[in-house]
């Protein structure tokens, strides 16, 4: 199954960053924000957010800097940085990699002024599987003057294997996180129904369901300085076929995310 990441300003992580004369301090002006090393696994350890529901004494996450970029933002030298982490137990000293367990990524978002990084927005969001955040992410703006990073996450569970574009980044006021739903597809649970005949066939081919979205900004439309956006999908749910099918999925900045319209099938 092939997924489309967004076709607007993606970049590798790393590729677009400034040279890191800076990084020394922005690292060190960051770390202060956790304030809990942890040499034996080279990280630094924070609690999971109020929100969630890993709330036991013994759990924290395992923080390390996965991706740094530099812009101009608003006529001002800012720096995005990214920080990931796997779930760890530290009662027993070991990774939690139970299935319920998730990452955890956190956006920094400083500003210099006369020389100095000084820390303007801050937020976090778990994310990921089996106890690890994504692997790979890009950094992709968001709006005129807002930017982020973009993974994908996803899990396969009896058959079905679900997928979902993820951002965390900046709006005009703070740090919001969104996950479109991306790709359904439930081959693995009834195999491939040309195997069967007659009543057979058709109710497999009526259960099945197949379906992917290109997911792009429309920068058409912008809302508290985030674009829209937008889904297109194709392919099939039992009898219902989708061919390009367009949903607009506006920010909302009161809950920080994007909207996925009722009517989207995934």
């Amino acid at each position: 199954m092939k997924h489309t990441l967004l076709a607007a300003a993606l970049l590798p992580a790393f590729a677009a960053a400034a040279p890191d004369t800076d990084g020394a301090a922005v690292r060190k002006l960051i770390e202060r924000h956790y304030n809990r090393p942890f040499p034996a696994q080279k990280c630094q350890l924070t609690a999971p957010p109020k929100d969630s529901y890993q709330q036991p004494e013994n759990f924290a996450y395992c923080m390390k800097p996965a991706a740094a970029h530099t812009v101009n933002r608003n006529g001002k030298t800012t720096r995005y940085v990214l920080y990931t982490g796997f779930a760890y137990d530290t009662r027993e000293k070991r990774k939690d990699e139970s299935h319920a367990a998730s990452g955890l990524a956190e956006l920094f978002v400083l500003e210099k002024t006369g020389g100095t990084w000084v820390l303007k927005q801050h937020g976090r969001s778990e994310i990921g599987a089996w106890g690890e955040p994504p692997q790979e992410w890009r950094f992709v703006q968001v709006g005129g003057q807002n930017w982020g990073y973009q993974t994908e996450s996803g899990y396969t569970n009896q058959g079905v294997t679900e997928t979902a574009q993820s951002f965390i980044f900046t709006d005009n006021n703070g740090v919001a996180h969104s996950d479109i739903p991306a790709s359904n597809d439930n081959g693995g649970m009834y195999g491939d129904c040309n195997e069967y005949k007659g009543a057979e066939k058709r109710s497999c081919q009526n259960s099945q369901t197949s379906l992917e979205a290109e997911i792009t900004f429309n920068r058409a439309a912008e809302h508290n300085g985030v674009w829209e956006i937008q889904a297109v999908l194709s392919g099939r749910a039992g009898k219902t076929r989708y061919a390009k099918q367009k949903y607009a999925m506006p920010y909302n900045s009161g809950k920080r995310s994007h909207l996925i319209p009722k009517n989207y099938p995934i």
